[in-house]
């Protein structure tokens, strides 16, 4: 009789243990506060699947040194956090796998200064974010990941010297307010943006290897448009679609002689130290059909025969400033015939000078490249005030 009670009372608590099982499921585990991770074991030990607060992972904003954070994989049960998440100076991160259920952001994501993170493909989850800040990440290459977001108040894309175009925002259509893409040193083109279709700013600026705005073929609606120091930009393709833009500033890009202007940028326009084309109104016209001629060029305060001699003069100090052999092996001559002062100043691919020199009057010289590496060297001269520029191919 013993034997059969201690059988049904095992049986009886099995069978409650299984019930209380299926009635009382787990439930997720909330957490109320900013939780910041500085350490490999901290995201080791964290449980959190929904944060109302922030979440930083690494150095928080103030703070010096570096995280020694290698992975992310611990923290696959988050999805909500309700505030800002910032991935911040981890300088052996080289992904973000384990953040792969993470849908909603309620207002920031920030990745800052992760030398060598090289994707953000984990996050390809995340659906809702207000606010996109992707800066100083020496190593990211593209940003895949953020395919699902459609609409966001703001973007800034910044100093990621890797990133050589915008493939992984090809489903965003609206940045309510503004959007900035500065001083990624070997970015190529704005591939990525085509669905884009309306924003208040657009700043394009000090992206040394960027030719052309191709990948804003979308976009129809700009408040107000700046396009400054881009020292490889040759035209304004990719604007050809603009339909509102209230006031547009065009400066500072050395080679940008190709200024026709949309229709739709017809209004006040900031032109200066562009190269010849984009620099006067008559320039313009010049360039444009009969249906683009009603422009009214701000800072354009030369419209007389010196302006127009000026021009000719700038335009042909660019024919003759020659660097060859091009592709090279080695060294390159650079030759400046007609100069009375400037300097020379070649940049490698991530911006970085690598020589630098200055002179007096008619310039020659030959100058080594090898010891630099192979890849795409820009040399700048600012000849007589005037910045004129020339890629090369080191092979």
């Amino acid at each position: 009789m013993k034997k059969l009670f201690t059988i049904l009372t095992f049986t009886f608590l099995t069978s409650v243990s299984v019930h209380a099982q299926w009635v009382f499921p787990k439930l997720p585990v909330l957490c109320f506060g900013d939780i910041v991770l500085s350490t490999q074991n901290d995201v080791d030990n964290c449980q959190c699947e929904t944060i109302y607060g922030s979440l930083i992972i690494g150095i928080p904003a103030g703070q010096t040194g570096g995280s020694n954070i290698t992975n992310l994989s611990r923290l696959d049960q988050l999805s909500y956090v309700s505030n800002n998440v910032q991935i911040r100076r981890n300088p052996l991160l080289r992904g973000v796998y384990g953040l792969h259920n993470l849908k909603t952001i309620g207002n920031e994501l920030e990745v800052y200064d992760n030398k060598y993170l090289q994707s953000i493909w984990y996050l390809y989850r995340l659906s809702s974010v207000n606010n996109l800040h992707i800066e100083r990440n020496a190593s990211l290459t593209s940003l895949w990941g953020l395919q699902w977001l459609t609409q966001v108040d703001y973007v800034e894309i910044r100093n990621n010297s890797r990133l050589i175009n915008l493939v992984g925002l090809n489903n965003l259509h609206t940045i309510t307010w503004t959007l900035k893409v500065r001083d990624n040193s070997n970015l190529n083109d704005l591939t990525g943006l085509e669905n884009l279709t309306a924003l208040n700013e657009l700043w394009i600026r000090n992206n040394y290897f960027l030719q052309h705005l191709n990948g804003l073929q979308g976009l129809t609606d700009i408040e107000y448009l700046w396009i400054e120091n881009n020292a490889s930009l040759l035209s304004l393709d990719g604007l050809d679609n603009l339909a509102n833009v209230q006031e547009n500033w065009v400066h500072d890009n050395s080679q940008l002689a190709d200024c026709c202007i949309p229709a739709g940028l017809q209004g006040l326009l900031g032109l200066r130290n562009n190269a010849y084309g984009c620099n006067s109104s008559a320039q313009i016209r010049a360039a444009c059909s009969s249906t683009r001629q009603n422009i009214t060029v701000k800072n354009d305060t030369k419209q007389s025969g010196e302006q127009n001699g000026l021009s000719k003069a700038i335009l042909s100090r660019e024919n003759q400033f020659q660097v060859f052999p091009n592709p090279t092996s080695a060294d390159v001559t650079v030759t400046i015939p007609q100069a009375n002062s400037g300097n020379i100043i070649v940049r490698d691919i991530l911006g970085k000078i690598v020589y630098e020199t200055s002179f007096d009057e008619y310039y020659q010289q030959n100058i080594s490249l090898k010891p630099h590496g192979t890849g795409i060297f820009l040399i700048q001269a600012t000849v007589n005030g005037q910045q004129l520029t020339r890629r090369v191919i080191v092979q």
